[in-house]
């Protein structure tokens, strides 16, 4: 699954802008969605580097989401 593919797949999950989630928006729903993205892109086997290009972000963010995620 490409990450674009991953990126609208969510956004409609949550009912969240591609924008919004690529963005640095903090607000919970926001963040929720980005979180549920990295996990979506971990389990079709990206790895942390590849999605923190993708999204924006440091790979220890993205390693950070995983666990915030996972905690849920």
């Amino acid at each position: 699954m490409t990450g674009e593919e991953c990126l609208a797949y969510i956004a409609q999950k949550h009912h969240v802008s591609h924008e919004a989630i690529l963005s640095h928006d903090r607000h919970r729903y926001v963040v929720e969605a980005r979180h549920d993205l990295c996990r979506t892109l971990r389990a079709h086997g990206w790895p942390l580097q590849a999605i923190g290009a993708f999204i924006g972000r440091d790979h220890t963010t993205v390693s950070y989401a995983l666990r915030k995620a996972d905690r849920k």
